[in-house]
């Protein structure tokens, strides 16, 4: 992938890198926070977030695209007119 986006534009490479440090960078600050956390909760609450872990992804899908769909139904409507001018 590097090697076309090389050829095609030299800075989006430069971007295209960063962008796969941070992504990195992401996932593992995830992966250590999720740990730390479930050993915090199991060690202070006694309950396990891996036994609740399909109920925690699907909180978190739900809470995230819940604005991009209450926009979707509720948000402004475009008048059909300015869109065209």
């Amino acid at each position: 992938v590097y090697n076309f986006v090389e050829k095609v534009d030299p800075p989006l490479l430069e971007m295209v890198k960063k962008y796969v440090k941070a992504g990195r960078l992401e996932l593992a600050a995830m992966l250590f926070i999720g740990h730390y956390l479930n050993a915090f909760v199991k060690k202070e609450f006694g309950i396990d977030l891996e036994a609740h872990l399909e109920i925690i992804v699907i909180v978190i899908v739900l809470v995230t695209t819940a604005p991009v769909l209450i926009k979707m139904f509720f948000g402004k409507k475009k008048n059909v007119d300015d869109t065209i001018a």
